[in-house]
């Protein structure tokens, strides 16, 4: 009788009042038996299947999209941080991108243990495309990611997600918490903007200025879709969500904000892209399709038109202090072509940017090479 009672509750809570429940019942029995058959403590055997088949029959409120290439020291400092979230409406889709260390195995082993977490096996791809099938794989009312490498407070997604349903909002924003040297700082982002007070981007386009920090949100999932919303796809880990945020910036017509910090952010990794050089132009490609997509959408986000070119030149100025001086020229002359082409489109007005920035444009216009020789800009 204690079984076909479980079965019968499992049931009802997996589906409402009224539907048919024979076929559930009928599919899960012999499951069912397997499960227990074997189990010294009856009652925990009931309680763990129970939760199972709840978790995987319901839909979960948010997908978090975890993307792995040989992170075996780091994960499971993460994905412990995932199993103890207190929301347990959430799906942990962990998708390996060709990992050659034990990640593999650890993702597998959490998978076993905890039903929430769904292992995806793929050849080595680059960050952008394992988001992707991440993101395409995930059935929540909302999608994130978390980085192998960084951690998330407990109560985390049950409060991003209460933020998100309470306000109906197409991304909820927080802030975050930098690790890795010495005392964690937080960092916040959006104190100039409100907190818990929903806003269309367009009304408040200098939101664009600040850090894309993409794990440290939630995205409704059918508005990435809706608006065709993906990270670009090369290899490596290259600064694939610079497009990406820009982009859910111009298309969200409904944000909110959050004060709270929920992501540690980990800094210190030596062969984090951020931390090495490489990928001159990946930063470049990516303003190219924020650019094409603001065209596309014109003259619906004219007003996107110059706060986009002042984020480009901060990231540009980025760029150039971080590669290596062998690359500078290079780099400038694509520089400077990018923006011969915002001035023929009208975006390049020295009344909008910053004084610094302007100097900047003005000496790369007069010559590239001169500024390439420059320790800093």
């Amino acid at each position: 009788m204690r079984k076909r009672s479980a079965l019968r509750l499992t049931a009802e809570v997996v589906f409402p009042k009224g539907t048919k429940r024979r076929c559930f019942v009928r599919r899960i029995v012999k499951a069912w038996r397997g499960f227990i058959k074997d189990a010294n403590d009856k009652r925990l055997a009931v309680a763990v299947f129970y939760r199972h088949w709840r978790i995987s029959f319901r839909c979960p409120d948010v997908s978090v999209v975890v993307p792995v290439y040989n992170v075996e020291p780091y994960v499971r400092r993460c994905l412990n941080s995932l199993q103890n979230q207190t929301l347990e409406t959430v799906e942990f889709v962990c998708v390996n991108d060709g990992s050659t260390d034990g990640s593999l195995e650890i993702l597998r082993e959490y998978a076993r243990k905890d039903p929430r977490f769904k292992v995806i096996n793929r050849k080595n791809a680059g960050y952008g495309a394992a988001l992707n099938l991440g993101f395409k794989k995930a059935r929540g009312d909302y999608v994130t990611t978390l980085d192998p490498d960084d951690w998330i407070e407990p109560s985390a997604y049950e409060r991003l997600v209460a933020t998100a349903q309470k306000f109906d909002c197409d991304m909820v924003k927080a802030n975050y918490w930098e690790e890795g040297s010495g005392a964690a700082i937080k960092r916040e982002l959006f104190k100039a903007f409100g907190y818990l007070a929903p806003f269309s981007p367009i009304e408040q386009p200098k939101i664009m200025l600040t850090t894309p920090a993409i794990w440290a949100a939630l995205y409704r999932r059918s508005f990435l879709i809706n608006n065709g919303l993906a990270l670009t796809e090369r290899p490596g880990s290259s600064y694939q969500d610079t497009a990406f945020t820009l982009c859910c910036w111009m298309a969200a017509r409904r944000v909110v904000l959050m004060e709270d910090a929920f992501v540690h952010y980990w800094r210190n990794r030596a062969d984090s892209a951020t931390n090495s050089g490489g990928f001159i132009f990946a930063v470049c490609e990516e303003y190219e399709l924020a650019r094409a997509y603001l065209e596309r959408n014109l003259p619906k986000l004219s007003v996107f038109t110059t706060i986009l070119t002042e984020r480009e030149i901060n990231t540009y100025r980025w760029n150039f202090n971080r590669i290596l001086p062998s690359e500078r020229l290079e780099f400038c002359q694509r520089w400077v072509r990018d923006l011969e082409y915002e001035r023929s489109k009208g975006w390049l007005d020295e009344k909008f940017l910053p004084k610094y920035h302007w100097d900047i444009i003005q000496k790369l216009f007069s010559n590239p090479e001169d500024v390439a020789k420059l320790d800093r800009v």
